[in-house]
């Protein structure tokens, strides 16, 4: 691996966990002010995860040789996969933490608790079709430039 791909990489991580720390605060904001730090920390745990399955997915994409349109069409797929999954994580434990320990009533919320789920994933689905497709971009631009001059030199 090059120097320009770990370099790569460590920008990716770190743009997807501050992506999923601030949208895991705001998510956190919503369930309990008092507890948002664990929707925080969620998000830069989740962040982490998928950044590495994205980053796994992106390389497996590039070697099959794709053009340099569907390289970014499916990465862009695979960011909002992983968007959802990070916002389905942080969503998931933030409600069963507000069901069971907040006792967060149903009544109360007035049952707005599906919507604010089913809002918040088409969210992460943006933000993750967003910055996967922007990460894929550079990634077609200037990595997978490299892997096929590097194929083509040999």
């Amino acid at each position: 691996m090059e120097n320009k791909d770990k370099r790569f990489y460590r920008v990716v991580i770190i743009i997807v966990v501050v992506v999923g720390a601030g949208f895991g605060t705001l998510a956190g904001f919503i369930y309990s002010p008092v507890f948002f730090w664990v929707a925080t920390l969620l998000g830069v745990v989740g962040g982490y995860a998928v950044g590495k399955l994205y980053l796994w997915w992106l390389a497996k994409i590039c070697a099959k040789g794709y053009k340099r349109f569907v390289m970014w069409l499916l990465g862009s797929v695979v960011g909002a996969l992983c968007g959802i999954g990070c916002t389905t994580l942080i969503h998931g434990i933030m409600a069963i933490l507000s069901i069971l320990i907040l006792k967060f009533d149903s009544e109360v919320s007035g049952g707005l608790l599906p919507f604010v789920v089913m809002g918040a994933e088409v969210v992460g689905a943006g933000e993750g079709f967003v910055v996967g497709g922007i990460c894929s971009w550079v990634y077609v631009l200037k990595i997978a430039d490299n892997v096929d001059e590097s194929s083509n030199d040999a």
